[in-house]
């Protein structure tokens, strides 16, 4: 990995590993070594260069399962499987090369993302199970469940890298204005269980996360839309 940020001035990390439904100490450690270790070692090289801005891709799995009414970049982080630890430590481990290294991180913390190419999320495997006519409920069905379509995800990553009020140090949340009630719940192949008693709790439970910071640093309105 040495010199991949040789005359880098923006750094977009993406790359991590996990599925929400694993439980095992075996699958934590495998997080671990790519999501925290892989983006350390990342860091490292970044904090070598001046790079201007270093945009750390996480996920709203990082702030565990809130049962509150709307959830905002203020809400306390509890991360409780191994999937939302590993995403939360390297949040955590990040954010101490802010303070170490002066690495100007910021973090975006997107909630399920659907899209063209996400054949492996979750949303696209109930897509799938819903083509086939299988519609299985959890709950009453009418919990809200937040998506934001990829094309959003995007544009909230460029319009928080270039605004003038970003604050190094932050995390942003990522997800579409609208609250969508979950009807059904994706059914599991291969190895992993096809329930849980985490994906049910996670089905059922209602999550609005607020945007209103990353909406605001842009002078500009920009409408998040859902396709």
């Amino acid at each position: 990995m040495k010199g991949i940020a040789n005359d880098v001035d923006v750094v977009y990390h993406l790359a991590a590993m996990g599925h929400v439904s694993a439980i095992s100490a075996a699958a934590y450690q495998k997080f671990i070594e790519v999501n925290v270790n892989g983006t350390k070692n990342l860091a490292d090289e970044c904090s070598n260069h001046p790079i201007s801005r270093f945009i750390h891709f996480s996920s709203t799995a990082a702030m565990g399962l809130i049962e509150k009414p709307i959830v905002d970049e203020s809400t306390p982080c509890r991360p409780s499987t191994p999937y939302q630890k590993s995403k939360y430590d390297s949040e955590k481990m990040i954010l101490n090369y802010r303070i170490t290294r002066n690495l100007p991180v910021v973090i975006i913390r997107p909630s399920m993302v659907y899209g063209p190419g996400g054949k492996s999320s979750e949303f696209f495997k109930m897509c799938r199970i819903i083509k086939k006519g299988i519609s299985p409920q959890i709950g009453k069905g009418k919990n809200l469940t937040p998506i934001v379509y990829v094309d959003d995800v995007v544009q909230a990553a460029i319009i928080i890298m270039a605004a003038e009020r970003r604050i190094p140090g932050e995390a942003y949340l990522i997800t579409s204005e609208n609250r969508y009630k979950l009807r059904v719940i994706a059914r599991i192949f291969n190895f992993t269980p096809i329930v849980t008693p985490q994906s049910i709790k996670s089905a059922i439970t209602d999550r609005v996360f607020s945007i209103d910071k990353a909406i605001g640093t842009s002078k500009r309105v920009y409408c998040l839309r859902s396709n």
